[in-house]
């Protein structure tokens, strides 16, 4: 409401980004760890077939991580893409729930799953991604 029209915003918008940083395990002192208890999946939105497979690292702290178990930081984002249903969407204010699928449709990936690959990967550990991302 900045006194633009929708239709010429939307029309010049191509897409958007949001971008975060997440720590990335010490790969000095970085260690396999148990899979989270329930109550913690739970609380991450997560269940326990989802994360069958997934290799759970976490730093034990050193020297060279200065005790904290995390080495660096690792940009992830999200991109959405604007295609014309998402610009209809806009254009007509359809309400969020729409959006969103209309962006899931076209293959967007959220911030949060984008992060919990690294999870999977063992890049980082799930409580730095619960503390970088949101829940939904």
């Amino acid at each position: 409401h900045m006194g633009v029209d929708m239709h010429s915003f939307v029309d010049a918008l191509l897409g958007a980004v949001a971008q975060r940083l997440m720590r990335r395990n010490c790969p000095h002192c970085t260690r396999d760890d148990a899979p989270p208890d329930d109550a913690s999946l739970r609380a991450s939105a997560l269940t326990r077939e989802q994360v069958a497979g997934w290799c759970f690292r976490k730093g034990i702290g050193c020297e060279a991580c200065r005790r904290t178990g995390y080495l660096g930081r690792q940009p992830i984002a999200e991109v959405l893409r604007v295609t014309d249903v998402i610009k209809q969407c806009f254009i007509e204010r359809r309400p969020l729930t729409e959006l969103k699928r209309a962006a899931h449709e076209s293959g967007f990936v959220p911030l949060r799953q984008v992060a919990l690959r690294a999870v999977a990967d063992g890049r980082t550990t799930l409580a730095e991604v619960n503390r970088v991302t949101m829940i939904e």
